[in-house]
């Protein structure tokens, strides 16, 4: 005849006798998790961003004459934005604006634009544009994400409006103010 088996159960006394002879394996996993943290975390570069956001009216006027829009599909017209935001003549706007503000003392340090570190994107399905600017220079990633919103929001007004019709109302009202 068999025997009857008898289960035992683990006690604590058990578990502590396991954790105390395989002791060294845990404190070595556990202080090369640490030390390759510590590793990772002082060899990455701190990097800064900053953003701003924009609220863009869609559709086009087809002419100053004719009063209706011409709208696009929404993923084409914000698509467009975000790529106007990240053009070349954007980024000179901005950089033409970050040296006046430096030549007027608005900033401290002259600050040049890095093209890499400008991107912009469309929050949810919205019309909110966001422009944001990472760097690894902290005091320039406010200037130049104003700057750039800046330079945009010009771009874009100068775009919808007809220059020779604003040049002569300027001129206009100049000659009237004086």
């Amino acid at each position: 005849m068999s025997e009857p088996t008898v289960i035992r159960q683990a006690t604590t006394r058990d578990f502590l006798s396991v954790v105390f002879r395989q002791l060294w394996v845990i404190v070595t996993v556990f202080l090369i998790a640490v030390v390759s943290v510590v590793v990772v975390s002082w060899r990455s570069p701190t990097v800064y961003e900053s953003s701003s956001r924009v609220l863009v009216s869609r559709g086009r006027k087809q002419s100053v004459l004719q009063p209706n829009l011409q709208v696009f599909s929404w993923e084409e017209e914000v698509s467009s934005e975000i790529e106007t935001v990240k053009s070349f003549p954007v980024a000179q706007r901005a950089q033409k604006i970050l040296d006046g503000w430096a030549q007027d003392g608005t900033l401290n340090n002259p600050v040049r634009v890095q093209m890499s570190g400008i991107d912009a994107g469309v929050i949810g399905e919205s019309n909110v544009i966001e422009i944001s600017y990472t760097s690894r220079h902290p005091e320039a990633c406010v200037p130049v994400t104003n700057a750039f919103t800046q330079a945009y929001m010009d771009f874009r007004k100068e775009s919808t409006t007809v220059p020779f019709v604003n040049e002569f109302f300027t001129r206009e009202i100049a000659s009237v103010d004086s």
